[in-house]
């Protein structure tokens, strides 16, 4: 703590608009008080300084500001620095002296500042649980939908002969889809993305994914090469999506050329979470850094890049960053944002690394008549329309109970099961190694990963994925 006195009238300045610039006091014992009062203060504060004195010579009112110290603290960072004082003044009511006390606060300006950290991560926590929840609610809906929407279409093109119909079709068919990619967005953002597989290589899928992008890309996209692979726990396609989507972000925001390079870091326990858009927890990860020398982004900016259907771009856009925070957060990793105004961006995603490979499973027996467990009627239509078409002969029921009855009635038929996750249990318990595939809602969480008789099907889906599947499975 320090007190300090001035008086105005010994050193010749009435008012703190008559004190000279800083950097351009003049020498000589009229402003050595002066001078060593604002020798203390950062230069870039001494204006804010200044007008705190302004103020309460000016208005008479109590004298306060907050401002940086001009040396150091000894990790580098500022010192911070609170003065309170007042204006004393003669008998003719003009300014003698300031008198006043300053206080070093580093302390409490860093504990301020941490808080102000861990308040806004618990509130975007929780504007992601409540976005998530509704747009996984929204999307569960509409898949049920467009499950119907795309699979009639499909079953009524095999039906209709050559003609405008066809193309009236073709326009059904192309709407569901892009309506189907919207559903994906928002679930990934969700956090209930399928998942397609638990292993991937992180370069191999960045390389492939900027492959792809490089042929209609307004800018120059490099790739670094990598002297091994990362092998990380995750979802090739998901990991192929939030390259992307980054990279395609950077090139939409103006950045002439896009860097993608790895590296590998450890977060350990107890470190704080500064800096990261989303903290990982403690553990090894792969690092995923995409920069740009693009013209880079304000704070707010910054903090709202991820927020669905944000974008500065314009109207419509803004589901694929939210989608890259879905996904990551979905496989338990982080993100951390480097950027600023004129200096490009930096996005670092952290993905949590794989030790060892999965096992190998042995193939499923064929099928010769399919069991169909669908509450939705209209869906268990499609699916039974579309195994008949490729010769099984369906069992239909709305529920379990009448699905697994019609197995028992025909247990040496069924060869196959198309079933809701709920069915799968008591189904497994009947027929253990009978080929199943799982029709999921974006809510459904599969009681068994996926192997070689079991596959996930996610709403919304065409007849020729799910029987892809049959074909895989038998």
């Amino acid at each position: 703590m320090l007190a300090w006195d001035l008086e105005l009238e010994t050193n010749r300045w009435h008012t703190t608009a008559d004190i000279p610039d800083f950097y351009g006091l003049p020498d000589g014992p009229d402003y050595t008080d002066a001078r060593n009062a604002l020798a203390a203060v950062h230069p870039d504060d001494v204006p804010a300084v200044l007008a705190g004195r302004a103020r309460a010579l000016e208005t008479g009112e109590p004298m306060g500001y907050e401002f940086r110290g001009s040396v150091p603290a000894a990790d580098g960072g500022p010192r911070w620095y609170r003065t309170r004082g007042r204006v004393v003044r003669g008998a003719d009511g003009a300014p003698v002296r300031i008198v006043a006390v300053t206080t070093e606060i580093t302390d409490q300006r860093r504990a301020a500042d941490e808080r102000a950290v861990l308040d806004r991560q618990l509130q975007d926590a929780r504007r992601w649980e409540s976005l998530g929840v509704l747009a996984g609610g929204i999307a569960h809906d509409f898949n049920n939908i467009l499950t119907v929407v795309m699979g009639s279409a499909a079953l009524a093109r095999r039906g209709v002969p050559p003609g405008p119909v066809e193309g009236y079709l073709d326009q059904i068919e192309r709407a569901g889809q892009r309506a189907a990619e919207v559903c994906r967005q928002m679930l990934a953002y969700a956090g209930r993305a399928q998942s397609t597989g638990d292993r991937a290589d992180l370069a191999a899928c960045a390389r492939e994914a900027c492959v792809a992008l490089s042929r209609t890309a307004g800018g120059a996209i490099r790739v670094e090469p990598t002297g091994h692979p990362f092998a990380i726990k995750a979802d090739p396609a998901q990991v192929r999506q939030v390259v992307q989507n980054l990279v395609t972000n950077a090139l939409e925001a103006g950045a002439p050329e896009v860097t993608v390079r790895f590296e590998r870091d450890e977060v350990a326990g107890g470190e704080s979470d500064a800096g990261f858009h989303l903290a990982p927890p403690p553990g090894r990860y792969a690092v995923l850094v995409v920069g740009d020398t693009g013209p880079g982004m304000t704070p707010d900016v910054r903090d709202r890049m991820f927020d669905p259907f944000f974008s500065t771009k314009f109207t419509g856009r803004g589901l694929g960053l939210a989608a890259v925070l879905g996904i990551v957060r979905a496989h338990k990793g982080g993100i951390r944002v480097a950027t600023a105004p004129g200096r490009g961006t930096t996005v670092a995603v952290y993905w949590p690394v794989l030790a060892a490979a999965p096992k190998a499973v042995p193939a499923a027996p064929p099928a010769v008549a399919a069991l169909v467990i669908e509450d939705d009627p209209f869906a268990r239509e499609v699916i039974a329309a579309a195994l008949e078409d490729a010769g099984f002969a369906p069992l239909l029921a709305a529920d379990a109970p009448a699905g697994l009855d019609a197995f028992r009635a025909h247990p040496a038929r069924v060869g196959l099961g198309v079933v809701t996750p709920g069915a799968l249990p008591a189904l497994r318990a009947l027929a253990p190694d009978l080929p199943v595939v799982l029709v999921c809602g974006p809510a459904d969480r599969p009681p068994v990963p996926a192997d070689a008789r079991t596959a996930h099907l996610q709403k919304p889906f065409h007849p020729d994925a799910l029987l892809a599947l049959v074909r895989k499975l038998t």
